[in-house]
């Protein structure tokens, strides 16, 4: 229920045929919630159900903790990217 706004707009601005970043824009803040929300509920699964299971394997909670941290910065890695696009693409010459 917290993320149906988030949902609603993206799904409004999927359906618009020609979609430029500065009406994207003021999607960003939701999207990054809606994110933030996600990755709590995947660590917190992770934490708790996936950590009994992988403990049978010898995996400890330092391993998934580990494997987390990867995973976030990976995620940051495609984020700066994404955001040098834009200042390399919508930058004026000179």
């Amino acid at each position: 229920a917290l993320l149906s706004p988030a949902y609603l707009w993206i799904c409004f601005l999927s359906l618009q045929p020609h979609k430029e970043e500065r009406f994207l824009f003021t999607a960003y803040p939701l999207i990054i919630t809606a994110a933030a929300l996600s990755f709590e509920n995947l660590h917190s699964l992770l934490r708790t159900t996936l950590l009994h299971l992988l403990s049978s394997r010898g995996l400890t909670r330092r391993h998934v903790t580990r494997a987390f941290e990867a995973l976030m910065l990976a995620i940051l890695a495609v984020s700066f990217g994404r955001t040098m696009t834009l200042i390399r693409g919508f930058s004026a010459p000179g």
